[in-house]
C-alpha cells in the first residue's frame, strides 16, 4: 500500500514538472513573439567581425514576426494545445550571386513549444519539409539567442520544391549560434 502511494506521488510530481517545463517553453516563445505584436530580431556583421570569424558564412540574419503584414496568425494552429506562431527567417550569406550582390534566402518558420511530456521541452522554430529547426531563447536584455543543436542543420532553401539550390545553416561551425538583438521593424525590411 505504501509503495502504491509513493508511486502515485512520484507520477504526480513528474507530471507537474513536465507541465511546468512545457509552460516555461510556451512562456519563452510568447516573450520572444508576443501575440498580436509585430517583432524583429536582426544582426548584421561588419567586415571586421567577418575577418575575425572566417568560419561564419552569414553576413546578416533576421527573424521577424508580423512582417510585412502586422499580424499573420495567432490562432492555435500548432500541434497539441500550444499555438503555433509563424515567423520569417532571412539570411544573407557571404558568397555573391548575380551582379556581385550577397546571396539572400528566406524561409517561413513555425515556432511552437515542444509537446508536453518531451524530455526537455523547448521553444522551437521549424522549417517545413524536414528543413530542420532552431531553438530560440531570450537573453536577459531581450535579445534572441538563436541556436542550432549539434548534429542538426537548418535548410533555408532547397526544401519541398526547389532541390536545385540547397542552402543551410549549421553545416559550418560559425553558423550554429547567433545573438539577435530586438530591433525596430524597419531593421527587418
Amino acid at each position: 500500500m505504501r509503495a502504491a502511494v509513493l508511486l502515485a506521488l512520484a507520477v504526480a510530481a513528474f507530471a507537474a514538472t513536465a507541465e511546468a517545463a512545457a509552460t516555461g517553453a510556451q512562456g519563452e516563445l510568447e516573450a520572444l513573439f508576443p501575440p498580436n505584436q509585430a517583432t524583429c530580431y536582426a544582426m548584421r556583421f561588419d567586415a571586421a567581425w567577418l575577418a575575425a570569424h572566417p568560419d561564419q558564412s552569414v553576413v546578416a540574419i533576421r527573424v521577424m514576426r508580423g512582417y510585412p503584414s502586422l499580424r499573420e496568425s495567432d490562432e492555435t494552429s500548432g500541434q497539441g494545445e500550444w499555438p503555433s506562431m509563424p515567423a520569417q527567417l532571412i539570411v544573407t550569406f557571404r558568397d555573391t550571386g548575380e551582379n556581385a550582390t550577397p546571396r539572400q534566402y528566406g524561409a517561413e518558420v513555425e515556432c511552437r513549444a515542444d509537446r508536453e511530456g518531451a524530455p526537455d521541452p523547448k521553444a522551437r522554430c521549424v522549417i517545413a519539409c524536414d528543413g530542420g529547426d532552431f531553438i530560440p531563447t531570450r537573453d536577459a536584455d531581450g535579445a534572441m539567442h538563436f541556436a542550432i543543436e549539434d548534429g542538426r542543420s537548418l535548410r533555408i532553401a532547397g526544401g519541398c520544391t526547389n532541390h536545385r539550390e540547397l542552402r543551410a545553416l549549421g553545416t559550418q561551425k560559425g553558423d550554429r549560434i547567433f545573438t539577435l538583438p530586438r530591433q525596430p521593424l524597419e531593421a527587418c525590411r
